[in-house]
């Protein structure tokens, strides 16, 4: 900002001065003003690094936050394939002893009661 400069203080100085006495005032305003202008230019910039780097470190955080997501993705697939595997044998071995079980009860090797006649001729019990 000016200082309050009246234009009696302006005439004064101009019959003074004359012509290059003004440039000079108005060039040591402009020079206050501009370092004044910097100054503030700087707090500014300042801040706005400030504010640039908490952005950065949120930014960093959600990117960890969303790899940790992918990693435990990762895990929880891992954990899903044995499963599934483990699901698969199960499945198999049960099927498995089904057929034994039916391959059993068609062949009738249990019960000597309800035996049907074999069609075989040989030794037989």
């Amino acid at each position: 900002m000016m200082p309050d400069v009246t234009i009696k203080q302006v005439l004064e100085i101009v019959s003074a001065f004359g012509v290059p006495g003004i440039v000079l005032v108005i060039w040591w305003l402009s020079d206050k003003s501009s370092q004044r202008t910097m100054a503030e230019y700087r707090a500014l910039l300042e801040q706005y690094r400030q504010d640039m780097m908490k952005e950065a470190c949120r930014h960093d955080a959600a990117l960890a936050e969303m790899r940790q997501m992918y990693e435990n993705n990762v895990e929880l697939v891992k954990s899903y394939l044995r499963l599934a595997s483990d699901l698969k044998d199960i499945v198999i071995i049960n099927t498995q002893k089904w057929q034994e079980a039916h391959d059993k009860i068609v062949g009738n090797q249990f019960c000597p009661q309800i035996r049907l006649r074999k069609e075989a001729e040989g030794y037989q019990r």
